[in-house]
């Protein structure tokens, strides 16, 4: 059954748990690596087992995943998130795990830019895709000029190849744009991005942008008017407080 195989791979993560705890304590620093490897793999092996046989239960997908970003097992992990997605294409967490792998672990922008939009061809209605995908964007914009930053500090005649509109988001920009045409943004949704766009370097610039294009958009929803003028109450306290 699942849960006998489930709580078999968690008995084995328990046991593993408590016996590095235990080698920390005494203070053993003699573990042959040939014992760690076996360890591992006999995990690697149930976890692969019962993942067989019950293609479609994501939170066990889930718990995988996090085991094999713990071990550092980067073979394995790029296994989970291929077969994971392949047999549960409406599984956003998923989606999102992955992307954030390859932008924060791997590096790679073009990569999880990639896999937020084929997530979108499965799952477009997610509030949560839109809004981490926006994320992604906002934050390689942050990372390019921080990037710009030491470049001027170490060379100030150094010429960049990054265009200015890209620094202004306009990435981000379209994706939010997108966003509009597939989600209903109401305030709840809408504070999310703000929030988002609220640790950019030109916050205000992209925060004005997303109000504009969702009153516009939606200018009958009093969730949008409420969550704009929330945002200009606390522009104006934060105003305040600094004279």
């Amino acid at each position: 059954a699942v849960v006998s195989t489930q709580s078999t791979g968690m008995d084995e993560l328990k046991i593993e748990t408590l016996k590095q705890a235990r080698i920390k304590k005494m203070g053993v620093a003699d573990v042959s690596e040939h014992t760690k490897y076996r360890s591992l793999q006999r995990i690697h092996f149930i976890f692969q087992k019962c993942l067989r046989k019950y293609k479609s239960d994501v939170p066990l997908w889930i718990k995988y995943i996090k085991y094999c970003k713990k071990v550092n097992s980067s073979r394995a992990l790029g296994f989970a998130f291929v077969e994971a997605l392949k047999h549960n294409p409406d599984a956003v967490e998923i989606w999102i795990m992955s992307a954030k792998n390859e932008m924060e672990t791997n590096k790679n922008i073009s990569s999880a830019r990639s896999i937020f939009l084929r997530a979108l061809k499965f799952n477009d209605c997610s509030q949560d895709l839109w809004v981490e995908y926006f994320r992604l964007e906002v934050l390689h914009v942050e990372k390019m000029l921080k990037r710009q930053e030491l470049m001027a500090a170490c060379d100030k005649t150094m010429v960049t190849n990054t265009k200015a509109e890209f620094l202004e988001y306009k990435t981000a920009k379209i994706v939010f744009t997108n966003a509009l045409k597939s989600i209903t943004i109401g305030g709840e949704v809408l504070r999310r991005f703000v929030g988002v766009a609220s640790v950019a370097a030109k916050a205000e610039f992209l925060t004005q942008f997303l109000f504009d294009k969702a009153l516009s958009a939606q200018t009958r929803d009093p969730g949008v008017w409420c969550c704009l003028a929330g945002h200009v109450a606390e522009k104006d306290i934060d105003k305040a407080l600094s004279l």
